[in-house]
């Protein structure tokens, strides 16, 4: 019933035990072995997702690292608080292909990486988005052919103007998305408060 963040850490501490009592860093099979796992290979992934930045253990589960304190070997281990997201959780594999672009925003870009990442990971939970589809749209972004989604806004508002760029819709974040829905929800509740006070108003005098 673990997640994906609380497996890797405690395959991860296991490897460290075993590593202080062989004197070296023990194997992903030695780990796999001693847990009775058959899959070496998952270990493996397991061992690699542990070194994922937060932000990308966050996302790819939908819930919240809090860290906790430091335990008697001084590993700083993290605990998971429960989320409210109903999203799609992500699978080792596509955790793996999120963490691998991150890195390649970082590399590029470090101040924008976590949000980029982020913004991401959502669209791809949000969209029940296939292994398949992940890998070939990370591939995409890393090699240089695939538009980020847009970091500009999806409307404007001020108190003469509403302003709404369709187009940029389908690349917006989550938040984005839901402040449009309050802004024109607003909208609507005055059309109706508009609405309510003419027909309460009667119609006007008319002419001779």
């Amino acid at each position: 019933k673990l997640n994906l963040v609380d497996e890797a850490a405690a395959l991860t501490k296991i490897r460290d035990i075993l590593s202080t009592q062989l004197g070296r860093e023990a194997t992903a099979n030695e780990v796999a072995d001693a847990v009775g796992k058959k899959d070496e290979q998952r270990v493996s992934r397991l061992f690699r997702f542990h070194e994922a930045p937060d932000v990308v253990k966050e996302g790819v589960i939908g819930q919240r690292l809090v860290a906790r304190n430091h335990d008697s070997d001084g590993a700083l281990l993290a605990t998971v608080k429960t989320s409210t997201k109903g999203q799609k959780t992500i699978d080792l594999h596509a955790a793996l292909e999120f963490s691998r672009l991150h890195k390649h925003f970082a590399a590029n870009a470090p101040a924008k990486a976590d949000e980029r990442a982020t913004r991401i990971i959502d669209r791809a939970r949000e969209g029940g988005w296939s292994l398949r589809r992940i890998q070939g749209y990370v591939k995409a972004i890393v090699s240089g052919t695939a538009r980020l989604p847009s970091d500009r806004p999806v409307f404007s508002h001020d108190s003469q103007r509403l302003t709404l760029y369709l187009p940029r819709l389908a690349s917006a974040s989550a938040e984005a998305r839901s402040d449009l829905r309050a802004t024109l929800k607003s909208v609507l509740d005055e059309l109706d408060r508009l609405d309510t006070s003419n027909s309460a108003s009667g119609p006007g005098p008319t002419s001779a």
